[in-house]
């Protein structure tokens, strides 16, 4: 019988590998000096060997038996994810024999435990200290406790990028699994959960952050001369906040806030704030998250205009992704900020610019948090914050533009939860995902969250509160007088701005970066090309590790394309397995295909990337000098003053030295002058369309020929521009932008109008077809490519082609048949014969029609699953 004593005095190594591990895993190390200083001077066990194996005494609660012969058993889903979990510890001679079987890729050790005495007695096995840990982390998970083991994992990812969380090979302990298995997936399954749900509020689409990138890049003149929060750190540290919602319980308690804004930090989410303006009620901070167009178009262009002076001293916080109409045509102060936890912005918006960045969760009110966490406040109050529906069905508070969005949501779109009040109240995805938010955000931050809403859903790490209470407890006493002005005068000290020649500097970097990563990208996809079917195996061996190098190279360093590649990337690292058996040929020719798109697509985003990054540097050139002579780069321009402007630089076109300088300052002025109203004319909204569809800025140029559109209605026109605003209106419609689909139906709708103005014409018949070419296209990818669902973005692919096939499959039990239906584009329009259509196209047609119904449920859930699929 081997004794071990593990001695808490006069133990250098152990005091010396808690110092270390207290870098990573503060809380852990916290509780283990506590439980070190009350037990004594230490503890010990022993190791029985028998024929076929030991038994070990005083590890853990029971006995446990260690076979001699494979006491572990191992789940290694790819040899090159940076993670392995140690489900059960053993002996110290069962710790140096799964070590070193894990994966020689692994960069983190995690020993799950159910107690402290193994992860003690480990730190005395090893040392940390030793060379072989300077890049390799070892970490413990005891615990599902925020305040606990788990919260130092989480954070241990977050700060990592959060990703590499669901990248984990698992080793197990036969024995101490069979006894405790329960328990170890409970915990790897809570650290697992807590980056599922990190993941989905950083997004894990790469088109979307691509169209984030390049927002950001569209308001680089924001990051650059606008204000930084940072400023107010000082004046504003420990003051109480509330975070005003638009959640339909508003009404009960929002007046109490009247009056309040010297005693009370005041933040509004978008939605509500021409309600607060019309009560009077002016808050300090608007916060806005969304990326999309129609932010701005529902909730803040005619506010901006119709309370301009009261605006001018209420600070703007936009996320770098907004559309820069949001901090273009801000009255106020501006503060451009960036998404905590996400590695991209602190590379290039926090090095590059001083752009801070801070939690922003999912929602514009879960931003409120991130001011709450800055200024250090001393409570905060959640108020509108239901996120549930009114027992008449409605979604938000009176007097926003979503008031009545709710109503119309079939009921089973809907689920219970409970309520702030007792019982349950009927929530959606959406908002379920908001909640878990706020319970995940909150313990992080270590704020005094009240749920003061009075309804809604029950927020668990926010204790309840009437909002009249938490006013008598928390307002502060010693008033912060004229509170709006000072402020105001804070942020125009501009002590944390960098000038434009530091950050073009700075951002230089990231284009050598990325003409290194396309270099890459290329010597991938030749080593690639030379991976056939039916050569040797160790032939195709030797290019496909050519390949692997050259996507590590790709993404070395390169912490944007990282982000863009990260989930598919790891994805089809799970799949290098089908090309190390060379069995069968159609999985080897699949597998061919799929890493040849995804080493495409790469391609596509280092050519996007580097044209953005180049767009930047020359408006950080231009910015010297000023982008618009004698108005400066940044401010609300009067929408007046600023259409003539627009209008000289589109004239002058051709006087600019590049292509790009002109789209720079025609952008610059955009965003600060578009009242996107009638006083402008539909020609104007036309062009502006144009140019943004040459820019690929899809969205925006969708919405403009919309309200080109709406504002031509009732209006005398000649035939020719009302079939030309049509058919370009069609066109717009049917193209793509990054994430989103095109709007086919919408096109189709505005094609069909557009012919009523000229039947005959070519132009219709060109965009009919490509019509049904996307259709076509569409169907075909849904049919073929929901076999290999090897990346989260194919399953939104999937879900939205299954809805509409869905649709059609309801029409042909009502008798119309479907190839008509579809092909009515054709032969209702233009009285072209269905035997147009491919047979291939009337193929996968039928085949996604019949299976539609069998693969609904899991397709429709897809984008919300695929979490799960990777833990699993």
């Amino acid at each position: 019988m081997q004794k071990y004593t593990v001695k808490y005095r006069g133990n250098p190594k152990l005091f010396a590998n808690l110092k270390k591990l207290e870098i990573v895993q503060p809380r852990l190390v916290k509780r283990l000096r506590a439980f070190i200083k009350k037990g004594g001077s230490g503890f010990h066990w022993t190791l029985e060997d028998t024929a076929s194996g030991s038994w070990i005494h005083g590890l853990t609660e029971e006995p446990f038996f260690e076979h001699a012969t494979a006491p572990y058993a191992a789940e290694i889903r790819h040899q090159g994810y940076p993670i392995t979990y140690f489900m059960g510890r053993g002996s110290r001679r069962y710790l140096k024999q799964a070590m070193e079987a894990a994966p020689a890729d692994t960069k983190y050790y995690v020993f799950v435990e159910t107690r402290l005495e193994p992860v003690i007695d480990t730190l005395c096995a090893l040392d940390l200290e030793d060379p072989y840990f300077e890049r390799k982390a070892v970490l413990f998970l005891v615990d599902d406790d925020r305040d606990g083991s788990h919260g130092d994992m989480h954070e241990f990812y977050y700060h990592r990028g959060t990703y590499i969380g669901a990248l984990f090979n698992i080793m197990r302990h036969r024995a101490l699994c069979e006894r405790n298995s329960e328990k170890y997936r409970t915990l790897v399954k809570s650290v697992s959960d807590a980056v599922g749900l990190q993941t989905m509020m950083l997004g894990n689409s790469g088109e979307d952050t691509m169209w984030g990138f390049r927002q950001s890049v569209l308001n680089a003149a924001w990051m650059i001369e606008g204000t930084k929060l940072q400023s107010l750190q000082e004046l504003l540290y420990g003051r109480p906040l509330v975070i005003v919602a638009a959640g339909p319980s508003l009404d009960k308690n929002l007046h109490l806030l009247k009056g309040m804004e010297d005693r009370v930090l005041i933040v509004s989410v978008e939605t509500v704030l021409r309600k607060l303006l019309r009560l009077g009620i002016p808050p300090h901070f608007v916060v806005s998250l969304e990326r999309g167009f129609e932010v701005y178009d529902k909730h803040l262009v005619d506010v901006v205009d119709h309370y301009r002076d009261e605006l001018r001293d209420v600070v703007m916080v936009s996320q770098a992704v907004c559309v820069n109409l949001v901090a273009g045509r801000w009255p106020g102060p501006v503060a451009i900020v960036g998404k905590k936890g996400l590695l991209a912005d602190h590379r290039f918006l926090t090095e590059t610019m001083n752009v801070p960045r801070m939690e922003s969760g999912a929602s514009a009110a879960h931003m409120g948090l991130g001011l709450a966490e800055l200024f250090r406040s001393s409570s905060v109050a959640l108020i509108g914050q239901d996120l549930a529906y009114a027992d008449d069905g409605r979604s938000h508070v009176s007097d926003t533009a979503w008031e009545s969005e709710g109503v119309d949501i079939e009921n089973k779109e809907r689920f219970d939860v409970p309520g702030w009040d007792g019982g349950t109240v009927r929530t959606n995805r959406a908002w379920k995902f908001f909640i878990d938010c706020y319970n995940e955000i909150i313990p992080r931050t270590g704020l005094n969250v009240h749920d003061c809403t009075e309804g809604g859903a029950l927020i668990e790490r926010a204790p309840k509160s009437t909002f009249a209470d938490w006013l008598k407890r928390f307002a502060a006493t010693n008033t912060l007088s004229g509170s709006h002005r000072l402020i105001g005068e804070a942020l125009r000290r501009r002590e944390h701005n960098v000038s434009p020649a530091q950050a073009a500097e700075r951002i230089r970097r990231f284009k050598e970066l990325f003409a290194e990563s396309s270099k890459q990208i290329a010597l991938g996809l030749d080593a690639l090309s030379e991976v056939e079917v039916g050569a040797s195996k160790e032939v195709n061996l030797k290019h496909v590790e050519e390949m692997e190098q050259a996507l590590n190279a790709a993404h070395s360093g390169n912490e944007l394309l990282q982000v863009v590649g990260q989930g598919p990337s790891s994805m089809l690292r799970s799949e290098w397995h089908v090309v190390r058996d060379m069995e069968n040929p159609d999985d080897l020719r699949a597998w061919k295909e799929t890493h040849e798109d995804f080493f495409r697509s790469q391609r596509i985003a280092c050519n996007f990337h580097a044209y953005w990054i180049e767009y930047m540097l020359r408006s950080l050139e231009m910015m010297e000098e000023g982008i618009l002579p004698g108005l400066g780069n940044t401010g609300m321009l009067d929408p007046d003053a600023g259409l003539p402007l627009i209008e000289r630089i589109i004239s002058e076109k051709d006087r600019y030295d590049s292509e790009m300088e002109w789209d720079i300052r025609l952008d610059n002025a955009y965003a600060r002058c578009a009242k996107l109203s009638s006083s402008w004319s539909p020609h104007t909204f036309r062009r502006f369309a144009a140019h943004f569809q040459n820019s690929g800025r899809i969205i925006e140029a969708q919405a403009l020929m919309t309200l080109a559109v709406r504002f031509t209605e009732g209006k005398h026109v000649s035939v020719e521009e009302a079939f030309e605003l049509l058919r370009d209106w069609s066109y717009i419609l049917s193209c793509a932008e990054l994430s989103l689909d095109p709007y086919i139906k919408k096109s189709y709708e505005a094609l069909k109008d557009a012919r009523e103005y000229a039947p005959d014409a070519a132009s219709l018949r060109d965009l009919a077809a490509r019509l049904l070419r996307i259709r076509e296209n569409g169907l075909k990818t849904a049919r073929e490519q929901s076999y290999y669902p090897s990346d989260h973005i194919l399953m939104k692919e999937l879900a939205s082609w299954m809805d509409d096939i869905e649709m059609l499959r309801e029409r042909l039990e009502e008798g119309e048949d479907i190839l008509r239906t579809r092909t009515s584009l054709l032969d209702k329009v233009f009285g072209i014969a269905p035997s147009v259509v491919t047979e291939h196209f009337a193929e996968a047609l039928k085949s996604a029609a019949g299976t539609a119904e069998k693969r609904e449920e899991e397709v429709v859930d897809g984008e919300f699953t695929i979490l799960e699929a990777l833990r699993r």
